[in-house]
């Protein structure tokens, strides 16, 4: 066989190759559309909760709690509507308006089961004031209520805490700013965040700092030059109590610009 019908055979062999890739995609796509079709005209065999633990391995939000919110909002009954009527979109918009609700995805597998995987938001600090307001910041300062379910433990702040109050740009008023900005530099740092379990905000407006450990308190004052104030109040702690001990001590004031004091009991 010369190379000129060689070349022939193979500009035929090519085409003919093309025609049969086209006619197997063609063949999966009509597959497809069968099975969606079939299974758009079933309803739902199961619904199928997953809530990520939180890294306590508590639920904050419960299977109870995503399903009711549902069956409450949602024009249609899953378990009796047909798939093709399900937008699972609008579910997922109803569920992470739930409280501690983060995310929420929600699809159909093969067998028509509902699948709805949830991730619970993180507080990142407790709000405890004398006004009687209850309630977690997360990590963007977001409003989260109490759980009925399990108490997260995290930072606490009490006593004159302004009240809550947010638009579209975050916090709003001066004081809330500059009490976020104090949490999330305790609770962003290494030494701090394991030493600290409470900030109370005084009726001057000052914050005092509570250690797990000891009956010491620390005044730290306002947030001005808190960086330096949190690099004296180390230094007392590595180079005084590592010492002399943290139980002689009832205060660390930190809130004169360059003074450290320490009073004993």
């Amino acid at each position: 066989m010369n190379k000129e019908t060689k070349n022939i055979k193979y500009r035929l062999k090519k085409p003919f190759r093309y025609a049969l890739w086209g006619l197997g995609v063609l063949c999966l796509c009509m597959v497809l559309v069968s099975a969606m079709g079939s299974s758009s005209n079933k309803t739902v065999s199961n619904v199928r909760v997953e809530i990520i633990p939180t890294e306590e391995n508590q639920l904050l939000v419960t299977k109870k709690d995503v399903l009711s919110a549902i069956v409450n909002q949602y024009p249609h009954d899953i378990n009796t509507v047909v798939i093709s009527k399900i937008e699972v979109m609008e579910i997922e918009s109803i569920i992470e308006k739930v409280p501690f609700v983060s995310d929420a995805e929600v699809y159909f597998d093969a067998q028509q089961n509902l699948h709805i995987s949830i991730a619970q938001e993180k507080p990142l600090v407790r709000i405890m004031a004398e006004n009687g307001d209850n309630y977690y910041l997360n990590k963007e300062a977001k409003h989260i209520p109490l759980s009925n379910h399990a108490t997260p433990r995290v930072l606490v702040v009490t006593g004159n805490v302004p009240k809550y109050s947010r638009n579209e740009d975050g916090l709003r008023g001066e004081k809330l700013k500059e009490l976020f900005y104090v949490v999330e530099k305790i609770t962003n740092d290494d030494f701090y965040n394991p030493l600290i379990e409470q900030i109370n905000i005084n009726q001057e407006g000052q914050y005092e700092l509570v250690p797990k450990l000891g009956k010491h308190t620390i005044l730290l004052g306002s947030s001005e030059d808190l960086d330096i104030k949190f690099h004296k109040i180390k230094k007392i702690y590595k180079e005084v109590f590592s010492r002399k001990g943290w139980q002689h001590y009832s205060l660390i004031d930190v809130s004169f610009k360059g003074q450290a004091v320490c009073k004993k009991d």
